[in-house]
């Protein structure tokens, strides 16, 4: 396993936290089942097909450091027919 400091310095030798983060692929999921579906797929479905409201959908699918829990994951990926690693990638800094 490697070990990965949580903290790093800046250039004024204050410590700050790294910029790991984990990246939800919403696009690309929206994208895949509206081909597979041969149909257009706005947000604005997903939410009202899965009662995720689409203001978190789209902090989800444009903020890079939104946070969320794991019923949203669980709703998303059964909504997407996906396992949790099609949703969601570990992006290093």
């Amino acid at each position: 396993m490697i070990e990965l400091p949580l903290l790093t310095e800046s250039d004024a030798g204050l410590p700050i936290l790294r910029k790991n983060m984990i990246r939800f692929k919403v696009s690309e999921q929206v994208a895949k089942k509206a081909f597979s579906e041969s149909r257009r797929l706005t947000l604005q479905m997903v939410a009202d097909e899965t009662g995720i409201s689409r203001v978190t959908l789209s902090k989800l699918r444009n903020k890079a450091d939104y946070s969320t829990g794991t019923d949203v994951v669980n709703t998303l990926c059964a909504y997407f027919e996906c396992q949790v690693q099609d949703l969601l990638v570990y992006v290093a800094d």
